[in-house]
């Protein structure tokens, strides 16, 4: 027999098989251990970060990436996108240990405990105050950050903010928020944003999803409509929205005011509702995004909607490119069904399309629940105002 001969496979291969490959996969872990292998495969391995705190294993490997970069800065620079996610029930086990508010340990289940014994051994708040401190300091080269706050019940969710953070990671939050290399951001499900801290970001794309601003006094619409020409800044920033019944008055008022729009468009717009009672600011949001929103989310919150005072939406102002209408229902005679028909049978009588530069309605996506069965209705009675030549798609 002759002798074995290898031979090299081009580079890109190696790339193309390593871009392939789950970040979590154990092979991309054993390339990296290799010697002819370890940049390629770290250079995947770091370049999108998840820290979740929400559970004890997502706590443990933040304490072993922050070790790794303290040792290997060189692999900061790797990570591009960082996404830290909290949780209600990890933020009340630290509160609670350093508050000396354990009251036994009944009811809890082994995770939880586990996750308990976790946080006394290395103090609850290490993670915060050390931890993602030397993360966020060390990855220098984010184009993506996500901060969010996800309650694992909702008794607690309210209680979710800002303020309950240690002033060592509000500031390293604000450092990384107000970073104007960082082109995309995302923060979620958290109260009592300083409203300066909101206002200030400097960013290409943003997401404000379900987050409430903390805001000393009202804005009135002339003070905002002055400061919204203070500054004249010629490329506006493209901003997702996503609010709900539930949102603050004053958080609703802030992120439809001028003062806040001035430097920002509002391009994607989706909006939970259970009861038509929230129409009213809903509509005057609308009437407000009207000039640069281009997608309209609305989720009508399923057994809940209540459709007592109902009146209409008024969609003939919007020039939309896509639509989302999601809702759960046995009777299309329920409220929730009937506000959201209404709402497809408004889709399409906006102004007239002559104007070249008007944007094209293209798709319509709605989510129907009939019961458990997922349910299509006739798009020619429902939809009779988009014509003929739009697709609709249902899911």
């Amino acid at each position: 027999m002759g002798a074995t001969q290898s031979f090299q496979l081009p580079n890109a291969l190696y790339t193309l098989i390593v871009q392939n490959l789950d970040p979590d996969d154990a092979a991309i872990h054993s390339l990296s251990l290799m010697s002819q292998f370890n940049k390629l495969a770290n250079t995947f391995l770091y370049k999108s970060i998840k820290i979740d705190l929400s559970n004890v294993k997502g706590d443990i490997l933040a304490h072993k990436l922050a070790f790794t970069l303290a040792e290997k800065p060189e692999l900061a620079r790797l990570i591009k996108h960082l996404a830290l996610r909290r949780g209600k029930d990890e933020v009340l086990y630290r509160y609670s240990l350093t508050m000396r508010l354990e009251r036994g340990l009944f009811g809890y289940t082994d995770l939880q405990l586990q996750y308990i014994e976790h946080l006394r051994q290395t103090t609850p708040y290490t993670t915060e105050t050390k931890i993602l401190l030397l993360i966020f300091t060390s990855a220098k080269g984010l184009i993506q950050f996500e901060l969010e706050y996800r309650p694992d019940s909702s008794w607690w969710a309210e209680e979710i903010a800002w303020t309950h953070l240690k002033p060592e990671l509000q500031e390293a939050l604000k450092t990384v928020l107000l970073n104007p290399t960082i082109q995309k951001k995302t923060i979620s499900g958290i109260n009592a944003l300083p409203a300066n801290l909101i206002k200030a970001l400097p960013t290409k794309e943003v997401k404000l999803s379900m987050i409430g601003v903390a805001i000393s006094g009202l804005l009135s619409r002339d003070s905002a409509d002055a400061e919204a020409h203070e500054d004249n800044v010629e490329k506006k920033s493209s901003v997702e929205l996503e609010l709900s019944d539930g949102t603050p008055g004053a958080t609703f008022h802030y992120l439809t005011s001028p003062s806040f729009l001035a430097h920002r468009n509002i391009r994607t717009f989706a909006y939970s509702s259970s009861s038509s009672r929230g129409f009213p600011r809903l509509q005057a949001a609308l009437d407000v995004l009207a000039p640069t929103l281009t997608m309209f989310s609305m989720m009508f919150i399923s057994g809940a909607f209540d459709h007592r005072g109902f009146e209409k939406l008024d969609l003939s102002q919007l020039q939309l490119e896509a639509v989302y209408v999601s809702f759960s229902t046995n009777n299309l005679s329920e409220c929730a069904a009937k506000a959201a028909l209404e709402i497809l049978g408004a889709v399409g009588n906006g102004p007239s399309s002559s104007s070249s530069s008007r944007r094209c309605l293209r798709s319509i996506e709605v989510s129907v629940t009939w019961g458990m069965i997922p349910w299509a209705p006739d798009s020619k009675h429902h939809l009779q105002s988009v014509g003929d030549k739009l697709i609709v798609y249902y899911k």
